[in-house]
């Protein structure tokens, strides 16, 4: 929905109204208009700001999609479909973006005859399930180090780009950028410790290292990874 939406609605009053990618809430109450609105989370769980990244911070192998009715209350309304897309431990935030676009056309295809018709059978969400995860910004980038390797590396992909990736400052204030890591489970390190390693660097997690695939320094070139991170101090996390 464009800017100016809401005055677009109470000029043309259509009978249906698809919202997605809208961060605003629309009003409804006295509406005549049938407003939906596709949510990259598997309602109730997941409501609130940015359900992608949050899905692949705490783990999740599928990222859910649902078509829903809006009501007063965020992501609360009741479900007209749902539908969930695989999502492997090693791939990131662009790609489960990418990969939400086909199923969500299908959602709508498949719903929008019984929307139309009237005949579109809804079921409500159960609220007891329900979780809520508040809107990002760059700021809540900082990568917590003092975390296992796998919770750093699943915080590290849910920030890659078109995200302005996952931040780890240094000791003399420099800001690294990680855009791709692989868990290294078995090699301990204290958290924060940059080392080098047959495959490449490595930084120590509270539990285990992450290699360090993809990285970049705020305000320095692109130079090898190995030049990138060689002699950097990191902080374990924001304390």
């Amino acid at each position: 929905m464009p800017a100016g939406g809401h005055a677009l609605l109470q000029e043309r009053r259509p009978g249906v109204a698809i919202v997605c990618g809208w961060y605003a809430m629309i009003p409804v109450r006295g509406s005549t208009t049938e407003l939906l609105g596709f949510h990259a989370g598997p309602l109730p769980r997941y409501r609130g700001g940015a359900p992608v990244v949050w899905q692949i911070i705490e783990g999740e192998r599928t990222i859910g999609l649902t078509l829903f009715r809006l009501d007063a209350r965020p992501d609360a309304g009741d479900i007209v479909a749902q539908s969930s897309v695989p999502l492997d431990p090693s791939e990131d935030v662009a790609v489960a973006l990418d990969r939400l676009d086909d199923p969500a056309v299908r959602l709508l295809r498949t719903s929008l005859p019984g929307i139309l018709g009237g005949t579109a059978r809804t079921f409500p969400q159960d609220h007891s399930r329900a979780t809520t995860y508040p809107q990002r910004s760059p700021d809540d980038g900082e990568v917590d180090l003092t975390r296992g390797a796998f919770r750093v590396h699943d915080f590290v992909r849910a920030q890659a780009a078109p995200y302005p990736g996952a931040l780890v400052r240094s000791v003399d204030r420099r800001i690294l950028r990680l855009w791709m890591t692989e868990p290294m489970p078995d090699r301990d390190a204290a958290p924060g410790d940059v080392s080098l390693t047959a495959d490449g660097p490595a930084i120590g997690c509270g539990r285990g290292s992450v290699r360090v695939v993809a990285a970049s320094i705020d305000g320095e070139p692109e130079r090898p990874l190995v030049d990138t991170l060689r002699g950097m101090r990191l902080r374990p996390s924001r304390e």
